[in-house]
């Protein structure tokens, strides 16, 4: 594909970040591309695949506020008889890192290649010509995570592959002077066609002649690269600690590595995806001797444990990275401006292990499966937030206000818990284990299933008898000298 090829089509750029559509703009200017639409919003990045019809479409993992992904699911989801040119535009998914679930996800919406953000020039201008050269989606088959293979395709692949590099050698469009998602393109040019129709994967190579068929195994090499640059650990990421013995883990399956032509430094994948283990049977714990020191404090009502869920521990290897910086500033405007500008962060698995999120404002974001492990927190505002199963680990909370959040399974354990308002929060089988709790507020909480043994709750306010006898206690549990259960 050389720059000539180049002048009558159009880039299309999803992403939420204006640095990163920057980025991509001019790392892509030497292709010579005719024009570079960059739009913000998922609703009109279908639109413009479906009016514009760009030859190729870039779309960042969080875009709006959201997983790319669905943004891809939802372009192939618009094609129609009359327009299917959803379903054949190439598409790229840019990311810092993938984990497996997300792979998987995006192989199932349809992508033709996966580019690191932030974006390397050199790199993304690569693998753009190799993709448009020879389009072909994505498989995750055992160890492989690539373009497909000759025996990945079925008859139906290869019409679409067929019909796509149709696509991709049309012309589409004129020149023109749209560059915001707001501006209406030019009108659409006749497509090339004339592709040969191949019985099968077989029949398809051994036309080739042997020039054709070593480029072909050498565009494949290439475009499996970049995939591959997105599965390198994150070098600050800490090593998992191995699970305590005595803890209940759901059972995972073996967890596969991703191979790929040339590709360096290939690592194991885990298995993104770890359903929790609901209706673990728990044995009822043995009486203790209940410590001279609290003789005079009630003993709450101790009932045989049952069945509960138990949240699995965060897999460090499963959470995304994000910019932080600029996540917080987007988050920010969105508040200040009631939702008029920026976007709320919206994430699963973010990555905030050791951020120093003190003082930050975070109300209303979305950050369910989050890992603040060893983070900052201090008077931190985290109201209305859905920090569903987050891991608080080592983290400080101080003067932090988690109020009407959904904090369901989340872990707290070592966490430092001064005068943390938690008013209203959702903390059902959330893990207090052991924690000393100094003038923290739990008026109107959750507290169904939340795990509070050998906890030291004497100064915790707002909490009353239906609460504790909801949660899961021992005879170590410490309790305020007013409060009273029942018998």
């Amino acid at each position: 594909m050389t720059v000539q090829d180049n002048n009558n089509k159009t880039v299309l750029y999803a992403d939420y970040s204006e640095r990163n559509s920057l980025s991509a703009k001019e790392a892509i200017e030497p292709l010579g591309f005719a024009d570079f639409v960059s739009c913000d919003d998922r609703e009109q990045t279908v639109e413009l695949v479906n009016t514009l019809k760009p030859d190729i479409v870039l779309v960042g993992l969080y875009l709006d506020g959201m997983r790319g992904v669905s943004t891809i699911r939802a372009i192939r989801d618009s094609a129609t008889v009359a327009n299917h040119h959803g379903k054949d535009v190439i598409i790229l998914l840019g990311a810092p890192k993938l984990d497996r679930r997300t792979m998987r996800d995006a192989v199932e919406a349809g992508i033709e290649g996966v580019f690191r953000q932030p974006v390397d020039p050199a790199r993304l201008r690569k693998i753009i010509t190799s993709v448009m050269e020879n389009p072909r989606r994505f498989v995750l088959k055992d160890e492989y995570f690539g373009p497909a293979r000759p025996e990945d395709m079925s008859e139906e692949d290869l019409e679409q592959e067929k019909r796509r590099r149709a696509v991709s050698a049309s012309v589409t469009l004129k020149p023109s002077a749209v560059r915001r998602a707001n501006k209406t393109g030019p009108s659409q040019q006749p497509k090339k066609t004339g592709s040969k129709n191949n019985p099968s994967s077989e029949a398809k190579l051994a036309s080739l002649p042997d020039g054709d068929l070593t480029s072909h195994k050498e565009r494949s090499i290439k475009a499996a690269i970049a995939a591959r640059e997105l599965l390198k650990p994150d070098p600050v990421a800490k090593k998992p600690k191995p699970p305590a013995a005595k803890k209940a883990k759901p059972t995972a399956k073996p967890k596969p590595a991703v191979s790929g032509a040339d590709i360096p430094d290939a690592k194991e994948i885990p298995e993104a995806e770890q359903e929790p283990t609901a209706g673990i049977e728990v044995a009822p714990q043995e009486q203790k001797k209940v410590p001279a020191r609290v003789a005079q404090e009630p003993a709450p009502k101790i009932e045989p444990e049952t069945k509960i869920e138990v949240t699995p521990e965060i897999d460090p290897e499963e959470l995304i990275a994000i910019n932080l910086q600029e996540a917080l500033i987007d988050h920010r405007l969105w508040v200040d401006t009631g939702g008029k500008e920026g976007s709320v962060m919206s994430i699963d698995h973010a990555d905030l292990r050791d951020s120093d999120l003190e003082g930050v404002d975070l109300s209303r974001c979305g950050l369910r499966f989050a890992s603040f492990k060893n983070a900052n927190c201090k008077q931190a505002v985290l109201r209305r937030c859905d920090l569903t199963a987050a891991d608080f680990v080592d983290s400080n909370l101080e003067s932090a206000n988690l109020a009407a959040s959904r904090l369901s399974g989340a872990r707290f354990n070592s966490a430092i818990l001064h005068n943390t308002v938690f008013l209203g929060s959702d903390l059902s089988n959330a893990n207090f284990n052991g924690m000393q709790f100094v003038n923290c507020d739990f008026s109107g909480t959750n507290l169904a299933g939340a795990d509070f043994r050998d906890a030291d709750l004497t100064s915790v306010r707002g909490l009353f008898a239906e609460q504790i006898q909801r949660a899961r206690v021992n005879v170590n549990t410490r309790l305020p000298s007013s409060l009273k259960l029942r018998e």
